[in-house]
């Protein structure tokens, strides 16, 4: 039988999403970028919002892995 009262941990879970949403934001910020350059100028936009979407994307990872942290305490 199984032991009911046994309490499965899934915080597994949660961090293996992380990394992705940091390549979704990265990848949405280069498609951004690129969308806003025209073949004519510099590709000074798709690095703005490369970078850009490099930040949020560890924003959101250190945001997520603090709360989590904290829930745990």
């Amino acid at each position: 039988m199984k032991n009911k009262n046994k309490k499965i941990d899934n915080s597994w879970v949660e961090y293996s999403t992380l990394g992705f949403q940091i390549a979704i934001y990265m990848v949405l910020g280069l498609w951004a970028g690129t969308t806003i350059d025209n073949e004519d100028t510099e590709p000074l936009w798709t690095i703005v919002f490369l970078l850009l979407g490099i930040l949020l994307g560890m924003y959101n990872f250190f945001k997520t892995v603090l709360k989590k942290n904290d829930r745990k305490k």
